[in-house]
């Protein structure tokens, strides 16, 4: 009678990890990457609405947020591995087929979001706008060359 028991258990406990066996690299790279993206965007968010005035600023949650995008940023590029082009990707074809650019473009991205985090502590508003400006520019760019929109 104890048997069955612990094969339902053992089943039970391996279920998660056989489902994700079927999951191809490729799959879980751009789940990776999406959630990276997900978080820069999660928390660029409230800045630009600071920034635009649509919300009063926080200091304080301003640079928190600057803070965990120079955190995220440089996890970014680790989600493009070869061979993970696809159909549930936002992400261009012509990323693998001109890599060093696209690595360009998000060390652009790791310094921007690095650069705006050492202001953003700072509340001094006259340095934070243009590296808010230079962050968005490296967004820019990258998704303007590299993003399906």
């Amino acid at each position: 009678m104890k048997k069955p028991v612990w094969i339902l258990s053992t089943l039970l406990v391996l279920m998660p990890a056989l489902s994700n066996a079927s999951d191809s690299m490729a799959d879980k790279a751009v789940d990776y990457r999406q959630g990276v993206f997900s978080i820069l965007g999660w928390n660029i968010g409230p800045m630009v609405q600071m920034m635009k005035k649509e919300k009063p600023y926080d200091k304080d949650i301003f640079a928190r947020n600057a803070q965990r995008m120079a955190a995220v940023a440089p996890m970014a590029l680790e989600g493009f591995i070869p061979d993970s082009a696809t159909k549930d990707s936002d992400a261009k074809p012509k990323i693998w087929s001109n890599m060093d650019d696209f690595k360009s473009k998000m060390k652009d991205l790791e310094t921007a979001s690095a650069e705006l985090a050492a202001v953003a502590k700072t509340g001094d508003m006259a340095q934070i706008g243009p590296k808010f400006q230079n962050l968005g520019q490296a967004c820019k760019a990258c998704h303007d060359e590299y993003r399906e929109e």
